[in-house]
């Protein structure tokens, strides 16, 4: 894997679409990082793992997408820095507690819930990802 310079947080909130076609990318911070890492928080979405049947094949399609424009020698380490990424992440973390010990309600319940869903269902189908990956 390759440092290069990265959005930092190339998930759906931060995509406009118009139909099918994305027209623009909020938020970009340009930080040094890995692509696949980035690749991986990108095909594999919490919310389109709990919410699809098909949620592999549209995270193959993006991910075959991705490797038509720019191919990647490394895209077999997109689901497993995926799953590191979800285990590791402590997103929304500070805005729950308030620093008065008590758990503060934020919206982002559902989020962590589907997180964690997702991490286990990629742990679990990890060695098949593995194999598929590089011929997207």
């Amino acid at each position: 894997m390759v440092i290069e310079l990265l959005h930092c947080d190339y998930t759906r909130p931060n995509l406009l679409f118009q139909g099918t076609s994305l027209v623009g990318v909020l938020d970009l911070k340009g930080i040094p990082g890995y692509a696949v890492w980035e690749l991986g928080k990108l095909a594999f979405d919490p919310r389109t793992f709990v919410s699809r049947r098909d949620w592999l094949d549209i995270a193959l399609t993006a991910i075959a997408a991705y490797q038509s424009r720019r191919r990647r020698p490394d895209v077999v380490a997109a689901a497993r820095t995926a799953v590191i990424y979800h285990l590791c992440s402590l997103w929304g973390l500070s805005d729950r507690y308030d620093g008065s010990h008590r758990a503060v309600p934020t919206g982002f319940e559902d989020y962590w819930l589907d997180r964690h869903a997702l991490t286990g269902g990629l742990l679990e189908s990890l060695e098949d990802l593995e194999a598929v990956l590089p011929y997207c």
